[in-house]
């Protein structure tokens, strides 16, 4: 391996009670096997500042130290970084302190020439240029403090993660959005462009981590749906082979059209998110986010009745909004009943169009807090107000929407919430036995267990949850829960411990 050894770290927001924030940012994983692939000694790190000091302790005069920056976690990243060069200092280490990702793309580069502790910036997709900067050590001081990649657009050239040996299930598929939403900084990042892996490529890497055990994906991609011969292609190839599969994913309602929808459900996708924002067209326009409400209404139709759980993003506190614009909101989420709904309230990104109009000068670097468009409280009241207008669907709903003729793997968990709603034992059981033949899930395969008091499914089970627990490969509160719950029923009094540490790391400062 070829010193200097670079360490990759994901810093998360301990403030943050976001699931999402446990998981690695995807491109952290493509320059850590770009890495590897150069011989290069690395490691990649998730790492919560109040470890900071026993991460010191192993480093190294010369070693490289990488920090991945979303707009989540600048506060944490940034104070790692100062105590990290203060440290350096003092121990003569000479370390060298870079930071990269979406955050520090978007940030003027005065601003982050400015900044004493952090010794390069690299703007852009840094897979192959920090790669480049590792290797030529010699070079390092003439290079200037901000570095600029360009576009990688030939994505199957990349190298794979998996192909590196690392497990996961995010998994990107495209990068780029064709939005031009005022609140969002995708098209400052792509400028509106869209670049897509081949079916062929994508094929591949699920292949290698299903051969590793993962057989429950995320795919990552903003519009995941957007290009449709290409999903064809990807999805045939799934289907094809022995591999039983599901997953989530994210798309825009215009791209979900009822063939589109089909292909999915016969793919194995569990559920969609989708960004309605409003359904208030006054807001819609000032947030220029371009949907069709009527689509979107059908979109989550056809989802429901092919077996697609929805989960609907909404936004409150925006430009133009009233009580009157709540009121539509709950209304849509009423008539279109989805599984669930996501609320935020608008906050300002660095560059996006809405800051430029209403957060001019803010210093992106010392901020210690959310910055929301409206007051807090009354972004409360109004995400109180929605969530609660949510209609849970029930068991008659269940059973009622189970299509006929060929049921898809996704469909396990309706049989699944079923079996939990029945008070028969031997009706319950049969449901579990019909979700486990669509899709192994470690859930269902422990209440089976305990049904049947089969040990051997038990360990299976088990098995899986420590598998897909460990590798982070879901990470949802209620899947973690479930896991604390049965580590301690089966004496795995150690794993149970950390799990609850990490239950408590995802419920604090959880808003209602």
């Amino acid at each position: 391996m070829i010193r200097p050894k670079v360490y990759l770290l994901y810093i998360p927001d301990e403030r943050s009670g976001d699931h999402e924030n446990l998981i690695f940012p995807n491109g952290l994983y493509y320059i850590y096997a770009n890495l590897l692939d150069n011989d290069i000694d690395c490691d990649l790190i998730m790492l919560f500042r109040s470890n900071i000091e026993e991460f010191s302790d192993i480093l190294e005069s010369g070693d490289v130290i990488g920090i991945s920056v979303n707009s989540g976690n600048v506060r944490d990243s940034l104070l790692a970084s100062e105590y990290l060069k203060v440290f350096s200092n003092e121990r003569s280490l000479e370390l060298d302190i870079v930071m990269g990702g979406p955050f520090i793309s978007l940030m003027e580069d005065s601003v982050l020439e400015s900044v004493e502790y952090v010794d390069r910036f690299f703007k852009n997709e840094s897979e192959y240029t920090f790669t480049d900067y590792v290797k030529n050590r010699s070079s390092r001081k003439s290079l200037p403090k901000i570095i600029r990649s360009e576009r990688i657009r030939k994505l199957d050239e990349m190298m794979i993660p998996s192909q590196k040996g690392l497990i996961y299930s995010n998994i990107m598929t495209s990068r780029g959005c064709p939005g031009r939403c005022t609140f969002c900084s995708s098209k400052l990042l792509w400028k509106r462009r869209v670049y897509f892996r081949s079916a062929e490529s994508v094929f591949q890497e699920m292949s290698t981590l299903y051969e590793n055990g993962v057989d429950y994906f995320v795919f990552s991609d903003d519009t995941f749906t957007m290009k449709k011969s290409r999903l064809k292609k990807l999805f045939t190839l799934i289907n094809e082979s022995s591999m039983r599969i599901v997953f989530d994913f994210r798309s825009r309602a215009d791209y979900m059209d009822e063939e589109m929808i089909k292909l999915l459900a016969e793919a194995g996708a569990v559920s969609v998110s989708l960004g309605i924002e409003s359904a208030d067209e006054k807001v819609l326009s000032i947030l220029k986010k371009d949907i069709d409400l009527k689509k979107a209404e059908k979109a989550v139709r056809l989802c429901n009745e092919n077996g697609i759980r929805t989960n609907l993003f909404f936004i409150v506190g925006c430009p133009g909004e009233d009580e009157s614009s709540i009121e539509k909101n709950i209304d849509f989420i009423k008539k279109v009943s989805p599984d669930w709904i996501t609320v935020y309230g608008l906050h300002f990104f660095p560059g996006t169009e809405l800051t430029e109009e209403f957060l001019v000068g803010h210093d992106w670097l010392s901020h210690d807090k959310t910055i929301y468009y409206k007051d807090l409280e009354i972004i409360k009241k109004r995400k109180k107000l929605m969530l609660e207008s949510l209609n849970r669907k029930n068991q008659k709903y269940l059973a009622s929407n189970i299509p006929k003729g060929k049921l898809y793997r996704s469909m396990f968990w309706k049989f699944d919430l079923m079996a939990s709603a029945s008070d028969d034992k031997k009706e319950a059981q049969k449901l579990l036995e019909r979700s486990l033949k669509l899709y192994p899930s470690p859930e269902v395969m422990y209440k089976l267990a305990i049904i049947k008091d089969d040990e051997k499914l038990m360990k299976k089970a088990l098995k899986k949850f420590i598998f897909q627990k460990e590798n982070d490969i879901r990470k949802d509160l209620s899947f973690i829960k479930s896991c604390a719950m049965i580590f301690e029923e089966n004496g795995l009094f150690e794993l149970y411990n950390e799990t609850l540490q990490e239950i408590e790391f995802l419920e604090m400062n959880r808003q209602d």
